[in-house]
């Protein structure tokens, strides 16, 4: 992380002001421990139903708390793109696209629209086109 945020920092993606700053700081870290949760729950053989609910479960309150965390915003912290969205962006992108936790996104309008915002970008969107040719 400390190399990204260094990278961020050279390259302004960090946020414009101090309340801006510590957003970003507080959605990395968070995004951080879900994805974890996330990535293990995926890759743990055998999971039992009731793991599965819980699991569900705990996901529907974290997205509610992130879909909040944006609100209307354009990208995490507000109108500009900063390092935590390209964080924020996979997170929910690859719960989009995982089939247990897909149908959880889509109860978030804005979840969905940010993703498209972020897709849209025109460095991403080139890359996303050679990527899925």
């Amino acid at each position: 992380m400390a190399i990204l945020r260094l990278i961020a920092r050279k390259h302004k993606l960090e946020g414009s002001t101090d309340a801006e700053q510590n957003k970003v700081a507080v959605l990395e870290q968070q995004v951080l421990d879900y994805f974890t949760a996330f990535i293990t729950f995926v890759h743990k053989q055998g999971s039992t139903e009731e793991e599965k609910a819980a699991f569900l479960t705990e996901l529907a309150g974290q997205l509610e708390a992130l879909s909040k965390f944006l609100g209307a915003n354009n990208f995490a912290v507000g109108s500009q793109f900063t390092y935590v969205d390209a964080w924020f962006y996979e997170y929910i992108h690859h719960l989009e696209t995982t089939e247990i936790t897909k149908a959880s996104v889509s109860k978030y309008a804005n979840l969905t629209s940010y993703l498209k915002r972020v897709e849209a970008l025109p460095q991403l969107a080139e890359y996303l086109k050679k990527v899925n040719a």
